[in-house]
């Protein structure tokens, strides 16, 4: 199961980042360059966010037997930085190529990375005891404003 999620989301990305669809509507150059910039800053994060993650990085949801629970850089921010990354590459790619096949491809990202967070978490709750606190702290995709934080759950 596990390896079948990481499959799909591979399948999904280079889908979004090579499928020749058709665009929904003419987008001006400032909306493609938009594009381009949140795609690329979306890579970052993701680079940024798996040397963090040392040698506790798999692409399984299953953590490694010897990975340490990281809740400090980016993962005090979002609980999956990673994913996070992996969102704003696909919300760039739709920005610079819309299209309901580009729009389909993200939202079709979005409902298996939380799919693979969810199963992730439950056994990370399992693994590292201090999870459960973390995650009533950090949100799991998006960070918080100054205004938003507290001790909501998303």
């Amino acid at each position: 199961m596990a390896w079948t999620l990481v499959l799909a989301q591979g399948a999904l990305l280079v889908a979004l980042a090579v499928w020749p669809a058709p665009q929904l509507a003419t987008s001006s150059l400032p909306v493609n360059l938009a594009g381009v910039v949140v795609s690329v800053l979306g890579l970052g994060v993701v680079v940024v966010g798996s040397a963090h993650l040392g040698r506790s990085l798999t692409a399984s949801p299953v953590p490694k037997d010897a990975g340490v629970l990281r809740d400090s850089g980016m993962y005090a921010l979002t609980r999956h930085p990673l994913y996070s990354g992996l969102l704003l590459f696909a919300g760039g790619r739709v920005l610079s190529h819309p299209s309901f096949t580009s729009a389909g491809l993200a939202l079709g990202l979005l409902l298996l990375l939380w799919a693979k967070a969810s199963w992730e978490e439950k056994m990370l709750r399992q693994k590292f005891p201090a999870y459960e606190a973390y995650a009533a702290r950090v949100p799991r995709f998006v960070p918080r404003t100054a205004s938003r934080r507290g001790p909501r759950r998303s």
